[in-house]
């Protein structure tokens, strides 16, 4: 008969080996950089101050501003699925040691 907490240690495994905290945070690192190079044309397309670059400038700030909080937005749900990878990863490791499978002396035969 199988121990149900080895079942359960398994499924809090498969729900580690996710990682939904690194895609989120991918996302908004991206996402920043490209905000980052439109806020630069912005900026400098307001520096030289051309007539013919004056309807590129609204655009480009707008999209700045969207991908900043695009980025900001995934960086804080990135933050959240971590704090509960940590959560999950601290419960997986007592339950490790409750089943004592990280335990040499405990996996050798006798």
């Amino acid at each position: 008969m199988a121990d149900p907490r080895r079942a359960e240690l398994d499924s809090m495994q498969a729900k580690l080996a996710s990682r939904k905290s690194i895609a989120h945070f991918a996302r908004a690192a991206v996402a920043i950089v490209w905000a980052l190079i439109c806020a630069g044309a912005f900026g400098k397309m307001l520096w030289d101050v051309k007539l013919e670059l004056l309807e590129f400038t609204t655009p480009a700030a707008f999209v700045a501003a969207v991908l900043l909080t695009y980025g900001v937005a995934h960086w804080l749900l990135g933050r959240r699925e971590l704090a509960k990878e940590l959560e999950l990863f601290t419960s997986v490791k007592k339950l490790r040691e409750q089943l004592r499978l990280d335990d040499p002396d405990a996996l050798l035969p006798r």
